[in-house]
């Protein structure tokens, strides 16, 4: 019958739609709600990120660097109260993301790395008590920063200021920064600016290293066994390559000088026939033992955004080793470095030869815990010379500055670099007591050939650090 099969038709269409109503029950009590949980536009997801406890960044003397309060409309904000430390801390924003420590200790300072137990669930996902993060305690001293900074006067550059033998970066400026407290604000000016001042110049910036690599010269000239104290005729005269010409740095007369002389004196027509007399391929290999194999980094530093006009990295070890020229071996051609780079070779004149391992966390506090808990140093370091060879290349360098302050020495050493029409300045320098421990610093000024400049930022951080050790 007709009435029939329109029942059946009837009661068939009801079945599927409770067999649909039920399977879509099912997967939306035990599967459906995370998927709406993790979705980005997910409201509630912002608004726990927002309310995150995040833990608050202290230097090494426990002065607040970075920390989290409320404003005026009860919202949750990251606060940075000491314009020095902006370049090493980062940023951290709802809406951008993190960047320098904020992001290369992220997990931390969110409370991710902690144990997810049925406490935590209870309060989190029941309770919905905002997570909290722990506080860390970086190895950065804010009083030595401060110092750098204001000698840096605003202009471009980079300086790593480390302790030795354990490595600690005590101060850690790239210049020009960004103000991380008006972030959000100015975004689109800042990823336009010419100036790059998301880039951090001290882990990231890759520069020829000029005279600088006198030093390599140098110590290939001692392991090779090559005469350094036979002298020079007519040593201060110029050295033309591919597109520049090269000076003495320092001042002096023309009389005959030894290499050694030479090399303080910043003289590059001696370092051009102490590389001609070695020969390119054993300069590159005592070149090679200064870059390492891998540059060094900080463990998780990054600092985005990047665009496409910031300097190439610098290439990978695997790629086909190519012969070096003799612009190359003076500093001047293609052989870039990073001045952290630069620092570890400064730090192994006065760790026996061998560079240690950078390290910047230094104790880390759980929520709700007065305790802080010290970081293991690693303890690793790079061989890169011989103590002999270190030894020397020290002594040159303290000859470089005589400077003597106390029971200690201060050795320092300053370089010129050409890239293109642009000329940087390079300053390593160390200060080193009785007992073989002390602190290394590198600086790289952008555009200016000013050494008096370069030389006081760096002897005056070195004071610093040694009369204030902590």
């Amino acid at each position: 019958m007709q009435f029939t099969r329109e029942i059946s038709t009837l009661l068939l269409a009801l079945i599927i739609g409770f067999i649909i109503i039920v399977l879509s029950a099912s997967y939306w009590a035990i599967v459906g709600p995370d998927t709406i949980l993790d979705r980005e536009d997910n409201a509630r997801l912002v608004e726990d990120e927002a309310n995150l406890q995040r833990g608050s960044i202290y230097d090494r003397q426990h002065t607040l660097l970075a920390g989290s309060e409320y404003d005026d409309t009860d919202t949750l904000i990251r606060t940075y109260p000491i314009p020095a430390l902006y370049s090493a801390l980062g940023y951290f924003s709802l809406r951008y993301g993190v960047g320098g420590a904020e992001s290369a200790f992220n997990t931390i300072l969110r409370g991710d790395d902690l144990p997810y137990n049925l406490s935590s669930y209870f309060q989190e996902d029941i309770l919905h008590i905002p997570q909290e993060g722990s506080d860390i305690q970086l190895t950065l001293d804010y009083g030595i920063q401060q110092t750098i900074v204001e000698d840096m006067n605003s202009i471009t550059g980079a300086v790593i200021l480390q302790s030795v033998p354990n490595g600690e970066i005590i101060a850690m400026v790239s210049q020009p920064t960004i103000d991380p407290n008006s972030l959000d604000e100015n975004w689109e000016n800042l990823v336009e600016d010419e100036t790059q001042p998301f880039f951090n110049r001290a882990l990231q910036g890759n520069y020829q290293p000029g005279g600088i690599l006198y030093i390599a010269l140098m110590t290939s000239g001692l392991s090779n066994s090559y005469a350094l104290n036979d002298l020079i005729e007519n040593p201060t005269q110029n050295i033309t390559l591919s597109d520049i010409t090269l000076t003495c740095l320092h001042e002096t007369d023309n009389t005959p000088l030894s290499f050694n002389d030479s090399f303080i004196a910043g003289c590059p027509y001696p370092m051009t026939l102490l590389a001609e007399g070695i020969g390119l391929t054993r300069i590159q290999s005592s070149i090679e033992r200064f870059l390492t194999d891998a540059p060094p980094t900080l463990q998780n530093f990054i600092n985005e955004p990047q665009n496409d006009e910031l300097p190439e990295p610098t290439p990978e070890a695997t790629q086909e080793p190519v012969q070096i020229t003799l612009d190359d071996a003076l500093g001047q051609g293609n052989i870039t470095i990073t001045p952290l780079s630069v620092n570890l070779m400064t730090s192994a004149l006065i760790n026996n030869g061998n560079a240690p391992d950078p390290q910047i966390l230094l104790a880390i506090r759980e929520p709700e815990s007065e305790d802080w808990v010290n970081i293991e140093i690693s303890g690793q370091s790079i061989p890169l010379m011989t103590l002999t060879t270190a030894n020397y290349v020290r002594d040159l360098l303290v000859q470089s500055t005589e400077q003597v302050s106390g029971e200690y020495d201060i050795g320092g050493y300053t370089a010129i670099a050409f890239t293109g029409e642009q000329i940087n300045t390079w300053f390593i320098g160390f200060v080193e007591t009785p007992n073989h421990t002390g602190f290394a610093i590198t600086i790289l000024l952008e555009q200016t050939d000013n050494i008096q400049l370069a030389q006081e930022i760096g002897f005056n951080a070195l004071i610093s650090a040694i009369e204030n050790p902590n």
